[in-house]
């Protein structure tokens, strides 16, 4: 049985924008964040076998142009 342990993985947010679009009337986010795999025996063998590319950063996107429209009273904190 293969064990893994935790490996700490560099990410930098890259985009945390958030507009108000008063044409649509709601905010507008924009959130994404990249990632570089740290190179080591397992994550070459890893690319190897698939054939990944690892020298590269990657980018997550997690939102792109999301709309949450909110109205007077529409949020209420506890």
């Amino acid at each position: 049985m293969t064990q893994f342990t935790e490996e700490t993985v560099p990410i930098r947010v890259e985009s945390r924008t958030r507009r108000y679009d008063s044409e649509r009337g709601c905010y507008v986010y924009d959130i994404s964040f990249k990632t570089r795999a740290p190179l080591t025996e397992r994550t070459i063998d890893v690319a190897e076998a698939f054939g990944l590319g690892i020298d590269e950063e990657r980018e997550h996107v997690l939102y792109r142009d999301f709309e949450l429209r909110l109205s007077q009273g529409g949020v209420r904190l506890a």
